[in-house]
């Protein structure tokens, strides 16, 4: 429901000429990724990532 009206009013704002359409492109792309944050990689998840190559405790 939010995502429909959310489309509607930025459509409807952009045939008024109240905001371009890379405008309501940016606002619908910030609030998708509000909605749906991307996924966190695995080896952040396991604590990988930032290691050093022999496996040696870091000082």
């Amino acid at each position: 429901m939010v995502l429909l009206a959310l489309s509607a009013g930025l459509g409807l704002s952009v045939l008024l000429g109240q905001r371009s359409a890379d405008d309501a492109t940016t606002v619908l792309r910030y609030r998708l990724g509000r909605l749906f944050p991307a996924p966190v990689p695995a080896a952040a998840l396991r604590g990988g990532g930032k290691s050093n190559d022999r496996g040696a405790r870091p000082r």
